[in-house]
């Protein structure tokens, strides 16, 4: 991987020698939602687990490399942040013990995300952008807040259920991915993108239960320093 992102920037630098080079930094908003299927070893008839979805945030640099008039080269190295949210609320009576538990769980995920994209300009401001692009997990964050009442006897003990998690275990460190979107270029030299992610691979390392691929809309403001 340190090869990998070694090898872009000088690749970059070389077609720029003969073609017209920008190098930019971006920011952005992420809306992460999840498309979720039982997998092939689930139980007969069981249905679809629910998906769940949240904000994060991405930050990182660019290279614009000129082709031609129309077409551009658009590599991308960005820090890329998405979380999930669940609220949890059962009830379970075994025995005459009743067991509750109320809580909220938020799973945060980080990764570096590495797009490659071919453009074409539509005219000076706008330009279509799509290409594969591979997503390296570099960690996760999973924070449970809520209580557990356990009632028996007409007496109720209730317990603290705050607990964080930050194992990547069980999880697919390498996402392969598919990106296309619309940019903006203002006269100022503001770069507005809006993008559309979509996972190939799924997030589980082994999904016979469940196969979660993950999706992102990305919206940022980027600027061209050297251009």
């Amino acid at each position: 991987m340190n090869k990998l992102l070694l090898t872009i920037p000088a690749i970059a630098l070389s077609l720029g020698a003969s073609a017209q080079l920008e190098l930019g930094g971006k920011a952005g908003f992420n809306y992460h939602f999840q498309s979720v299927t039982a997998g092939d070893d689930a139980p007969a008839g069981s249905e679809d687990p629910k998906a769940y979805d949240g904000p994060g945030f991405h930050v990182g640099a660019f290279a614009s490399i000129d082709l031609s008039d129309r077409l551009l080269l658009r590599p991308e190295l960005l820090y890329s942040t998405r979380s999930s949210e669940e609220s949890i609320s059962s009830s379970i009576t075994l025995a005459g013990t009743t067991t509750t538990i109320e809580a909220d769980a938020r799973q945060t995920l980080s990764y570096l995300e590495l797009p490659i994209m071919l453009g074409y300009r539509l005219n000076d401001r706008f330009s279509l952008h799509a290409g594969p692009a591979l997503g390296f997990l570099t960690g996760s964050k999973l924070t449970v807040n809520g209580t557990q009442s356990v009632t028996a006897d007409g007496e109720t003990i209730t317990t603290s259920l705050d607990t964080e998690d930050t194992s990547t275990e069980g999880l697919n460190t390498l996402e392969v991915a598919g990106v296309f979107g619309l940019g903006y270029r203002l006269d100022n030299g503001l770069d507005l993108g809006l993008r559309y992610w979509r996972g190939f691979t799924t997030l589980e390392e082994e999904a016979d239960l469940v196969k979660t691929h993950q999706n992102l809309v990305q919206v940022s403001v980027g600027y061209a320093f050297m251009r």
